[in-house]
């Protein structure tokens, strides 16, 4: 926890991942690990809060989406198909308001009777 603090008794580390045996807002809080290895150290932090009740799947599931919605956005952003779409969108919107340029029509030749 915060502060250098012990983890709870309730709390265990298996591998990577925090296992709370129960969910009472006394374990609520703000979560540090910290990493080592000859490359270097990272540090990450994570908040637990058991006191709103456990809606917090959801919002998980909302910030997947998101992720999952731009990287596909950007994906399909660079490939050909959509830059064209975009490229086409992009010159219709310039030339919002303004006439649409007048192709010639072919001369047409008339029978004269004389």
């Amino acid at each position: 926890m915060t502060s250098g603090q012990p983890l709870p008794p309730s709390v265990k580390v298996v591998g990577p991942t925090l296992q709370f045996s129960s969910q009472s807002n006394d374990l609520s809080g703000l979560y540090e690990c910290e990493t080592t290895n000859p490359y270097g150290s990272k540090r990450a932090y994570l908040y637990v809060d058991f006191s709103a009740g456990n809606c917090s799947l959801a919002w998980v599931l909302i910030g997947l989406l998101v992720f999952l919605t731009v990287l596909g956005a950007v994906y399909l952003h660079r490939t050909v198909k959509l830059q064209s779409i975009w490229s086409a969108l992009w010159v219709r919107s310039n030339n919002f308001g303004q006439e649409a340029p007048q192709t010639p029509k072919k001369n047409q030749m008339q029978k004269k009777d004389s």
